[in-house]
């Protein structure tokens, strides 16, 4: 198979290019990729080289800035097997739920008025009789997922997506009891469906993923299996993460795809906002959401 020709300098987006120098700085403290690829040039290395197959020597390997542009292809090849799909919809019957159907997003625009700056914001409306979805990592996880940030996290999204249904994904049942009977402790949210999905396999909770979440919330970002539950989400815009815009933190998740919704959490109130827009605003910052 012959390589496709270099890539130019036009080929990327401004936040593209962003990302691009992010992972580039990345690479030169940790050293992730091989010796070959060790130093500040890589990314233009990359779009220039013409191999067919590039080995990435990284545990990031979720990271979509690779083959981004490919994703609807990509998507084309995919197919859960039969086997995946029979025991997927035994949980969705054993749970009493309904697949989503094939979404199509309807886009409206909103202006929001700050910092004396009017800001055109783009929202995505999808079906709300969907899940959100919640994946949790707590017993093999230097960075485990914890209350303080899961529940205040949780009830942003569904206060901001008018959901009132929540799927826990993840490896430690009483944690997700408790989140869910935190929640439900809060007057507001006492009336809200929780299931706490648990001892399933990998290939069932993808496919669970792609067929039951209206909006999904990785709550420890470093999780490469919370990524891909959340890659397999029917609506990409609807997907939030617990950010941190610092490379050299152990909670960097600049592996994030650029739709996603990154959330910060202030450290003395412990309230949530995430960014207006695209989270790469983050470094030109016009407003947050409440």
């Amino acid at each position: 198979m012959e390589s496709a020709a270099p890539l130019g300098d036009s080929t990327f987006s401004m936040s593209q290019k962003i990302v691009l120098r992010q992972t580039s700085a990345i690479i030169r403290k940790y050293g992730a990729f091989s010796l070959k690829w060790q130093n500040s040039s890589l990314p233009m290395r990359l779009i220039r080289e013409k191999a067919t197959h590039v080995e990435l020597k990284t545990k990031y390997v979720q990271n979509s800035n690779y083959f981004e542009k490919y994703i609807d292809d990509l998507m084309e090849y995919f197919e859960f097997s039969e086997e995946i799909k029979m025991q997927g919809d035994k949980l969705i019957q054993k749970y009493n739920i309904a697949k989503l159907e094939k979404h199509q997003t309807i886009y409206h625009f909103d202006t929001i008025h700050a910092n004396g700056i009017d800001v055109v914001v783009r929202n995505a409306n999808i079906d709300e009789t969907g899940f959100l979805c919640v994946h949790t990592r707590r017993t093999d996880h230097f960075a485990p997922s914890g209350l303080g940030f899961t529940v205040p996290a949780i009830k942003f999204i569904l206060n901001r997506d008018k959901l009132d249904k929540v799927f826990m994904f993840g490896d430690d049942e009483r944690f997700m009891n408790d989140v869910l009977n935190t929640i439900k402790a809060d007057e507001k949210y006492a009336n809200i469906k929780g299931i706490v999905n648990f001892n399933t396999t990998i290939g069932e909770d993808l496919y669970l993923s792609s067929k039951i979440c209206s909006a999904f919330l990785i709550s420890t970002s470093e999780s490469t299996f919370g990524w891909f539950l959340a890659f397999l989400v029917q609506n990409q815009e609807k997907v939030y993460f617990r950010h941190n815009m610092r490379p050299e933190s152990g909670a960097y998740s600049g592996t994030m795809r650029h739709m996603w919704k990154p959330l910060f959490q202030h450290e003395e109130t412990n309230s949530i906002k995430t960014l207006c827009g695209n989270r790469y605003v983050f470094l030109f910052p016009l407003c947050f959401t409440e």
